[in-house]
């Protein structure tokens, strides 16, 4: 169990390392211009990342996604720690997740709603990500 976790945010120099995390956890991620990413280290090693991406600057909800955390540091409350870390708390924040990750959403706070109550712009990634796995729910933090 990690004590004293830190959570960081990401700045320009560390895209290397946290996409090396990203490909040694065989989950495909890429960085946008509005994205924002939090991770945690143990030592010099990233073991947990989490991407918000807002999609237009003058917009206030953002999009919760690539929430990962490495399977050795697994069950030990780091992706509750990322997805209840104070910045995203000043966001209403939008995220699909699949079935077995509800419970985890749900203590952190999120809702559970229908795909149909989605923006238009959600919706349409919602789709596009309902086509890799079918299972997916939809959760949303209101501020």
């Amino acid at each position: 169990m990690l004590k004293n976790v830190k959570i960081h945010t990401a700045v320009k120099s560390d895209k290397k390392i946290i996409k090396q995390f990203y490909k040694r956890q065989h989950y495909s991620a890429s960085f946008m211009g509005l994205d924002t990413v939090y991770f945690i280290k143990d030592k010099e090693i990233v073991i947990a990342s989490v991407i918000i991406s807002q999609f237009e600057t003058h917009n206030s909800q953002h999009f919760l996604h690539a929430l990962v955390v490495d399977k050795q540091y697994q069950n030990q409350g780091l992706a509750s720690q990322l997805l209840n870390f104070s910045p995203l708390n000043e966001y209403q924040i939008t995220c699909f997740a699949i079935q077995e990750m509800h419970k985890l959403y749900i203590n952190a706070g999120y809702q559970q709603i229908c795909s149909k109550q989605l923006n238009e712009l959600n919706f349409l990634r919602y789709q596009q990500y309902k086509k890799f796995k079918s299972n997916l729910q939809v959760f949303i933090k209101k501020l």
